[in-house]
Formats: structure tokens, sequence, C-alpha cells
């Protein structure tokens, strides 16, 4: 962060008037006794309290004054300070702050063991996020919102956790076996409305439509774009195997030209066993 003045000069004005009223307080407030060796002598003031008791008032009155001196100069001194209007700003979390980011994950017989470790990834990064929007859309022949783009971050790690245990149970096929039936139906309630087309599975295209439609500014087709206008940075997080069974509504190749043409950037994740 970096110290700034909105309103320096301000600030050296009101400092070079403070010094000149200072100034000419200390001139016109000193007080000099006239002393005539020769003339008559004068009673003053001074000679009043020359008594024991009457000094020591004097002096406590000097301390008081002095003190009451060195208040109002510190006073004088911050207001001089806030009438230049000093502020700070922190840039790197403005910037950290301005993004909106789809975890866009393939929910595919193929890819299903391997969800939980993005799943994990994503749940050690929350916590550091500091004003970014995180959404989640799943897919396999069709798309569900699990959660839209949000910085509540309570409620994204609820999410993250939830799905990370219920997935905990087909990282293997030995889980999948001796997955209980109660298990089964969680996972079968996690993935609905994912496989709503028959026979068909993973079509990859269609799923990162569906996650850049969850992003301000996106169109489909070859309407015109708000992107040219966006004001928050957009990702898309696409985790996949990157195998199409059956024709998609839109190719890879068609769904990733939509989104460069909202200025939406996409990064993928292979998700998938090493022999693939």
């Amino acid at each position: 962060m970096m110290l700034s003045w909105q309103w320096p000069l301000a600030a050296l004005v009101a400092a070079l008037l403070a010094l000149a009223v200072i100034i000419i307080a200390i001139v016109f407030g000193a007080s000099h006794r006239p002393h005539d060796a020769d003339g008559p002598q004068v009673f003053d003031l001074d000679d009043a309290l020359s008594g024991e008791h009457a000094s020591q008032q004097l002096r406590l009155w000097r301390t008081l004054g002095r003190l009451a001196c060195a208040a109002l100069v510190a006073a004088l001194a911050v207001s001089v300070a806030l009438v230049a209007r000093p502020s700070q700003v922190d840039q790197g979390e403005e910037r950290a702050g301005n993004r909106d980011i789809v975890l866009c994950l393939d929910v595919s017989g193929s890819t299903l063991p391997y969800a939980r470790e993005v799943i994990e990834t994503y749940l050690s990064l929350v916590s550091s996020f500091r004003g970014e929007r995180i959404g989640l859309s799943i897919f396999n022949s069709t798309s569900r919102t699990v959660f839209p783009l949000t910085d509540d971050y309570a409620l994204v790690t609820k999410q993250l956790q939830t799905a990370s245990t219920i997935l905990k149970g087909v990282e293997t096929q030995s889980d999948i076996d001796h997955m209980s039936d109660a298990d089964y139906q969680k996972i079968a309630d996690w993935l609905e409305g994912t496989q709503n087309r028959t026979d068909e599975t993973s079509l990859i295209g269609d799923g990162v439509v569906s996650c850049a439609a969850m992003l301000p500014g996106f169109t489909y087709g070859n309407a015109p774009t708000g992107g040219s206008a966006r004001t928050r940075a957009s990702s898309i997080v696409l985790a996949t195997d990157n195998v199409v069974s059956s024709k998609p509504t839109y190719t890879l190749a068609e769904a990733l030209d939509l989104a460069a043409k909202a200025h939406i950037g996409v990064d993928g994740l292979y998700a998938g066993p090493k022999e693939s």
C-alpha cells in the first residue's frame, strides 16, 4: 500500500498560515518590562506575584498553558494533514478481487473418479479468495448449476465439501463395488440433471457453453456480446478427459470461439487416467 495526498498544496498553504500565526503571537505576546536604574521604581504585576504562594500558582498556570499550547499545536498539525486528504489504496487487493471464475466439471463416467481431486484443490483455494466470485457447473450430456457466481465463501465451502464427501465413494472400482444403496443414491441425486439425453455422454462443447452462460456478458450464436464493456476478468476452468460420446449441439471449438468473443478465458485441466 502507498500513501498519497489528494490536495498536497492545501497542506502547504495551511502550514505556512499556521507558522505565520505562531510567529505573530510570539512577537506581539512577548512582554518587555522597562528598566531604568536612575528613574523611579515601578511597581507592577510581577512584584505582586513574587510571594511564595503566588509564585507556585503562577508556575502551575504557566505549565498548564504550555500543555494547552502543545495540544493546540498537535491539533493544528493533524488538521493540516487532514486538509491534504491522505489516502491509501491496496492495488493488489483490487486486482485480485475483480474476477469471476466458473469451475466447469465433466462428470461423465470416465472423469467422475477424478472430479474429487479438482474439487479438493478448489476447496483449498477458497480460503485465500478476497472478492472473487466463483460458480460451479457440472455436465455430462446436459448441465446443472451446482451454485451460481457468488462471493459467499461459506456457501461455496459447504457445497464443495458436500461434493467431495459424495464423490469419495467413486474414486476406485473397489469403492463402487462396496458402495451402499444410500451412498449410491446420494451420488445419483448430486448428478441429477446431467444425463437428460439418452445414450449421449461427455458433450464437452455444450458443457463449456453452459458454463460460459453463467458469466455476465455472454451471448449465444452471432448476437453482439457485451464482452468489450466487461469490468471483471472472467474465466472458466474446464476439467475433462476430452472424450466425447455422440454429437453435441456445440463442438468444443465452437464453444471456445463463443467464449473468446465474450472475452472469457478458458483454462483446461485434464481429468482422466494416465493411460489416456
